[in-house]
């Protein structure tokens, strides 16, 4: 087998492994975050070791998970979105 094959697997394996702890003990929004990170570090990864080009597609991608990662770590704590209030419909007796 080719040692880049082979390479190509760790890489992978990793990633899995990786995933299948972030899966395990992170929130329902870190899951999502540590899979898209995954991905990212693994395209790096294989930019890096095989020399292949990034596309803008990637580019595009890896700065938006990092601003919206950025963003989700910069909440202040108790933070919470507003909620919008909602007047009650006035009942027929009051018009």
């Amino acid at each position: 087998m080719n040692y880049r094959t082979t390479l190509i697997i760790v890489c992978n394996s990793c990633q899995g492994v990786l995933a299948s702890l972030f899966l395990k003990f992170a929130d329902t929004i870190m899951k999502k975050f540590s899979s898209n990170i995954a991905t990212l570090v693994t395209g790096l990864l294989l930019a890096t070791l095989f020399h292949q080009k990034l596309t803008s597609n990637f580019l595009i991608a890896f700065a938006m998970v990092s601003v919206a990662l950025h963003q989700f770590d910069n909440l202040k704590p108790g933070y919470s979105v507003p909620q919008k209030s909602i007047s009650p419909i006035p009942s027929a007796d009051s018009l």
